[in-house]
């Protein structure tokens, strides 16, 4: 079940990706022909965008590519500062997890709020709009307390990356 979900947070960004290239094609394709425009185009290039974004970014967190700043992390961890990175990794998790359960929450409180108001040419509920931040929210914010469990057993390692690679795949523990 995990392994299917972690695909589906592969394959539905780079679907929608590129279903918005063949909406912009084709938006280009009526302009330069017929000289006309497609009324949805916009609006589904938006949802779908904004869905990219969501999606794509709990699976970036996932496989640790996304952008940091790691010298402080290097620095401690190669002059052996074990205390002072699990504070850090520690902050990292924890700030993740607020960060997550913030989106879901109010993500949720806005795509209730509204559930309906339309989209003018597709006619789609706002709601799914913004339920992309609760689908996205939830599996991120359990992936951010599974890290932080495994920061206080002694198994957490940072993904992504292979050795010499940043910081990723090295073990942090506390002692």
């Amino acid at each position: 079940m995990i392994a299917s979900y972690v695909w589906l947070e592969k394959f539905v960004p780079g679907l929608l990706f590129v279903a918005i290239f063949v909406a912009m094609l084709l938006e280009i394709g009526f302009r330069a022909v017929l000289r006309t425009s497609i009324t949805w185009n916009t609006e589904f290039c938006r949802y779908a965008l904004v869905w990219v974004a969501f999606v794509g970014s709990v699976y970036v967190r996932r496989e640790g590519k996304h952008i940091q700043v790691v010298f402080l992390h290097e620095y401690l961890a190669r002059h052996n500062f074990r205390i002072a990175l699990f504070l850090i990794n520690l902050f990292r998790c924890l700030a993740g997890l607020a960060f997550w359960i913030f989106l879901a929450w109010f993500g949720y409180r806005l795509s209730a709020r509204t559930v309906r108001f339309y989209s003018s040419a597709m006619a789609i509920s706002q709601y799914w709009l913004y339920f992309a931040t609760v689908l996205c929210g939830v599996p991120a914010a359990i992936m951010e307390a599974g890290r932080i469990w495994r920061l206080f057993t002694g198994r957490y390692r940072e993904p992504g990356g292979g050795p010499g690679e940043g910081d990723g795949e090295k073990p942090e523990v506390l002692v």
